[in-house]
């Protein structure tokens, strides 16, 4: 008797579903790729992992979305709807003051006086163990994105095409005289620290700045060098690791090495966000679990309500999706964190601080709902019939 001929499936190792169906429907959702070592004797070349949960940290017991995290010295600085909280590592929080404007995304740093919040209308609070107050310095400008380097707050101004720095380790005082105005007519997008240098994304270019210890402006554009993409989103720049990762200008999301760019996004994830009408609201952060490194990006407009994640260790994309009263959305983590070892993550609807927990199968009380759709199959262009299919995983955990 003759034996059943068998076929290994190649089940999904990326998130590639590309426009048309037959050429590739691949797709893990809410689990990743990781490669076996080179010495096992297993013949299976990466097995497949299942995303980690969130379990909660901290609840604020607040119905808005948290906004912000950022870490001073010991504490936690958490911004929920307009509230502004510190918290310590046992949890316990205060109620540092309220924010005047309307809630909504803020971008935070600190100089290790004071934690600085910019807010979407512009305005910068300063945040410190004991008190909350807004800047109003008579030559502070409505800025559009905050960064520090060498215990200066540096802004990009929104009304012109130019960016400006407080003193020296003094976040409250913004000297006219500090001003770096752009010799073109590319507006800043955002400006960001990398290491000891200043980068400036622009509507379409990149250009870097180092610090010359100069008394009046403390920083010289670096000569020669100038990126050809700009970026498109301020809240999609994240650091890590030596490298920026960000949403460009001509909707391809890069990565940088040096002063070099790397497109990183798949063909079809690129042409999924040429569609999308609006990516201003996009926002992204990186963070180290399980030892992997991940980019982490959010299309929260209705008509997107999607998260990718690129796995920067393996250079492979899976999709981030979180059940809400049953029904589908972009990932809970509205913004992120590294606190007391552990990665925190705001919630996009409460004001609940998570915890990614590897150990953890559920976000919230919420279960994970994994998909993996396999690449496509064929058979000289023919229907194939599946008599037996057979899967090799770990069970006992989870709802398995």
């Amino acid at each position: 008797m003759s034996s059943i001929p068998t076929t290994p499936l190649n089940l999904a190792t990326n998130s590639y579903e590309a426009i048309s169906g037959i050429a590739s429907k691949e797709k893990l959702v809410n689990c990743y790729i990781q490669p076996t070592p080179t010495q096992s004797t297993n013949t299976n070349s990466s097995i497949i992992l299942g995303t980690a949960g969130l379990t909660t940290w901290k609840n604020l017991s607040i119905d808005e979305p948290v906004y912000g995290l950022h870490t001073m010295g010991n504490l936690l600085y958490a911004v929920v709807g307009t509230n502004v909280y510190k918290i310590d590592s046992d949890k316990n929080s205060i109620l540092l003051g309220t924010i005047t404007d309307l809630p909504n995304r803020v971008q935070m740093t600190d100089n290790g006086n004071h934690v600085g919040i910019l807010t979407k209308a512009g305005n910068l609070f300063l945040a410190n163990s004991s008190s909350l107050v807004q800047v109003s310095d008579v030559d502070y400008e409505l800025s559009d994105s905050l960064t520090s380097l060498n215990t200066y707050f540096i802004l990009s101004s929104r009304e012109s095409f130019k960016f400006f720095t407080s003193d020296v380790g003094d976040a409250t005082s913004y000297p006219a005289a500090r001003e770096f105005a752009n010799n073109d007519s590319k507006k800043i997008t955002a400006v960001k620290a990398s290491n000891s240098e200043l980068w400036a994304f622009k509507e379409t270019s990149i250009v870097t700045y180092n610090n010359d210890a100069n008394t009046v402006f403390p920083f010289i554009k670096n000569l020669g060098v100038e990126l050809g993409v700009g970026c498109v989103s301020k809240h999609t720049i994240s650091f890590h690791k030596n490298s920026f990762y960000f949403l460009g200008s001509d909707k391809i999301i890069y990565s940088t090495s040096g002063y070099s760019l790397t497109p990183i996004s798949t063909l079809p994830i690129s042409e999924k966000i040429q569609n999308f009408t609006n990516v201003s609201n996009a926002f992204a952060f990186c963070y180290t679990q399980d030892g992997s490194d991940f980019y982490c990006i959010t299309f929260p407009d209705e008509d997107q309500n999607i998260t990718y994640e690129y796995n920067i260790t393996t250079g492979r994309w899976h999709d981030r999706i979180s059940r809400k009263n049953t029904k589908e959305t972009r990932w809970l983590a509205n913004c992120h964190e590294f606190f007391n070892n552990i990665n925190l993550v705001g919630d996009k609807d409460t004001g609940i601080i998570y915890q990614i927990d590897s150990k953890s199968y559920k976000e919230g009380q919420e279960p994970i709902v994994r998909e993996v759709i396999s690449s496509t199959l064929s058979s000289n262009y023919s229907k194939i019939a599946v008599a037996r299919l057979v899967l090799f995983m770990e069970t006992g955990v989870g709802l398995i």
